[in-house]
């Protein structure tokens, strides 16, 4: 009884039931950490959409803050009517009254989300407001001016009349100005009320006030302060995330109620235990099918992968005489289909492959676009009048530039092409840096119509830009093209400080092993890996220093006509 009770309740029924509790218990596990697994992705979804929108915020109260900085600094009128007084004439003083005012009307109509701003000057006495009118906040405005009470110079929070606004005001040097945004204009821009997101985003300023419409819930963040990680509102637990920020002013929060993230659990629970419970009553008869249904098919099938993987390729698995068309059967006849298939299916590979190395391809090409044109068009903000030459030539150099961008429609382009390009791009940054560098570029006239990958020159210049100007010193930048035994040379070279150890270390692993180094980048990875899919991995790359001083990168390419 003993060894029957073994043989048969252990090898057949404990062992596969506990093989199944276990399953069952890894099952639940596995479940329950999708769970966590999934709501955690869906808070960073979240906080990642709210990020984009902070980044949003903090872009445009930048802008404003400038456009004050700006007034202050070149605007004439700032300068006259601090010094304003009543002995100085009346015209000159309605002049730059005037000019002022266009300024805020400029002000105001530059940005969608301002409503309205206003300047004061002590010595005049007399409050400007230009914008859509709203009494109630000109009168709010003028009691806080007037009063001295509050902070300045710093966004807030402020509701006046039921309505909110984010409103900053100004004081420098007697002079009073700001500007106040609707809470409502500002969430439409950026995009606040998404029903995307799981919980109520809000705006919170540096006193801990915030937008959120429930009182309750605004309350405990004023008290507890915005950074806290979970609170109690309305009897609900809710989780608050913040988003990063680079000023201490404002920010936005999300506030996300429990129910929002483990409202599908209940379900889940009932399923994963049901499904527990009949897997343990299906352990016998589990157990009886893999005896009689799954242990003889499954050796077959196992014998013939085994001969399969020592080379046999044309061993097929014999049918049954008697053929119960079961799943066993489809399998045998699947199965030999596929070795007869094999063939075909090698090509699949290969072609399945290549999509992805194009995929490849194509997700490290977006990664090289320009990313500089915020700094050009500063650069031609800050031209005067008088220098609309210089304004004319730079469009010219962003003109060019785009159109090479724009019209790359092929994986490879001219070396003459290529440097031509690279050139307008070194215009384009002297305009910026001014006297700081200056460049040569050349090519052999055998190079000048060979082939190599667009924009790859570039990512170097770049770096020579970005690392190899210090201090008041001048930089050369050289590259260089020429054809050595049948191998197309590129050098990108300056006069920098050349390399760090660690830097030159970094790039020789890279070269050597095309394993990604931390610190090095991701710019020059990329520009490698991109070469190496398009020319097979036939390229090499060397960066040392000179010994003249300065950084030293040559790339050898293989010739293409």
């Amino acid at each position: 009884m003993k060894k029957k009770y073994q043989s048969v309740v252990r090898r057949v029924v404990l062992l596969p039931l506990s093989v199944m509790t276990v399953i069952v218990c890894v099952t639940i596990v596995s479940c329950v950490m999708g769970f966590i697994n999934m709501r955690q992705q869906m808070i960073d979804s979240n906080v990642s959409s709210m990020q984009i929108s902070q980044n949003q915020l903090e872009n445009l109260l930048d802008q404003i803050d400038h456009a004050f900085i700006e007034y202050w600094n070149s605007n004439k009128s700032y300068a006259y009517l601090k010094g304003y007084s009543r002995s100085t004439p009346k015209e000159e003083y309605l002049v730059y009254e005037s000019d002022t005012l266009s300024w805020m009307i400029t002000l105001a109509n530059s940005y969608r989300e301002v409503q309205g701003a206003f300047v004061y000057y002590e010595n005049l006495g007399n409050f400007l407001f230009r914008g859509l009118t709203n009494p109630h906040v000109n009168d709010y405005i003028t009691t806080r001016v007037q009063s001295g009470h509050g902070s300045y110079n710093h966004w807030e929070l402020v509701t006046i009349k039921g309505a909110q606004y984010l409103l900053i005001i100004k004081n420098y040097n007697r002079f009073y100005g700001g500007v106040w945004i609707p809470m409502e204009t500002l969430a439409e821009t950026l995009n606040l009320n998404n029903a995307g997101y799981r919980g109520s985003v809000y705006l919170v300023d540096s006193t801990n006030r915030s937008s959120l419409p429930d009182d309750e819930t605004r309350t405990l963040i004023a008290k507890n302060g915005a950074s806290v990680g979970r609170l109690t509102a309305r009897s609900r637990l809710h989780y608050n995330y913040l988003a990063q920020k680079s000023q201490e002013d404002v920010t936005l929060g999300i506030l996300i109620p429990q129910t929002s993230l483990v409202e599908d659990i209940p379900l889940l629970n009932k399923g994963i235990f049901l499904l527990a419970f009949l897997s343990v009553l299906m352990v016998p008869v589990v157990t009886l099918w893999l005896r009689r249904k799954i242990a003889v098919p499954v050796r077959a099938i196992d014998d013939a992968m085994q001969l399969i993987g020592e080379g046999n390729t044309d061993y097929r698995i014999p049918m049954p005489d008697k053929r119960a068309f079961d799943e066993f059967d489809r399998l045998f006849a699947r199965f030999n289909q596929t070795m007869d298939e094999l063939n075909e299916l090698e090509f699949n590979l290969y072609r399945t492959r290549l999509k992805e190395q194009q995929t490849q391809l194509k997700y490290i090409s977006q990664q090289i676009r320009p990313h500089f044109i915020l700094n050009a068009l500063n650069i031609i903000y800050t031209y005067e009048r008088d220098e609309f030459p210089l304004i004319k030539k730079m469009v010219l150099y962003l003109t060019e530039y785009f159109r090479y961008i724009v019209n790359l429609r092929v994986d490879f382009v001219a070396v003459e092409q290529e440097l031509r390009h690279v050139e307008n791009y070194l215009n384009i940054q002297k305009e910026r840096y001014l006297d700081r560098f200056d460049f040569f570029v050349e090519w052999e006239a055998a190079a000048a119509q060979l082939m190599l990958p667009p924009l790859v020159i570039q990512t170097f210049v770049e770096n020579c830009i970005k690392y190899g100007m210090s201090g008041e010193r001048k930089t050369f930048i050289y590259v260089l093209a020429s054809i050595r035994q049948n191998t197309l040379n590129l050098m990108i070279a300056d006069t920098g400080d050349g390399f760090d150890p660690d830097t030159l270390s970094q790039i020789a692993r890279f070269a050597a092993t095309r394993e990604h180094q931390e610190g090095l980048g991701v710019g020059i990875e990329n520009a490698v890996e991109r070469m190496d899919i398009l020319y097979g991995q036939q390229i090499q790359m060397s960066a040392r220093n000179a010994l003249s001083g300065g950084a030293i990168v040559e790339l050898y390419l293989p010739v293409l006509e």
